[in-house]
């Protein structure tokens, strides 16, 4: 079951990767509320990584061990550094996403980021 949620979550991210270079693309996933990045969302990110998708995958403030130890700005410039890492590594492509809390944090930083040009989507809930 985790498997085929993990392919879905991937196909919604990055619904034309095959026709695109996989390297060129990188991915910020968050985790949900109280989750850490080994919980959860690894699937995700395996999927992701196994054809070839950079991801960086982190432990978020809303973690159940850091129990919302900085606020939506921090975060906001948290991800910063994480977007230059994936451009210095060739990605051209950036999604930031994940999964509950996570998902709506990159929406979020998505819209703050590119007014008027970012393009948000979200898919179902899986």
């Amino acid at each position: 079951m985790k498997i085929w949620r993990a392919l879905i979550v991937a196909l919604l991210l990055f619904p034309a990767a095959a026709a695109a270079q996989s390297s060129a693309s990188g991915v910020i996933l968050m985790h949900g509320k109280w989750g850490t990045p080994d919980k959860g969302i690894q699937p995700v990110e395996l999927e992701l990584r196994g054809v070839g998708i950079q991801v960086i995958s982190r432990e978020m403030p809303w973690s159940e061990r850091r129990a919302y130890d900085a606020g939506f700005d921090e975060v906001m410039a948290q991800l910063e550094p994480d977007v230059a890492k994936l451009r210095a590594g060739g990605a051209r492509k950036i999604v930031i996403g994940g999964h509950s809390f996570g998902a709506n944090v990159g929406l979020r930083s998505t819209s703050s980021r590119h007014r008027g040009r970012a393009r948000p989507r979200t898919g179902a809930h899986a």
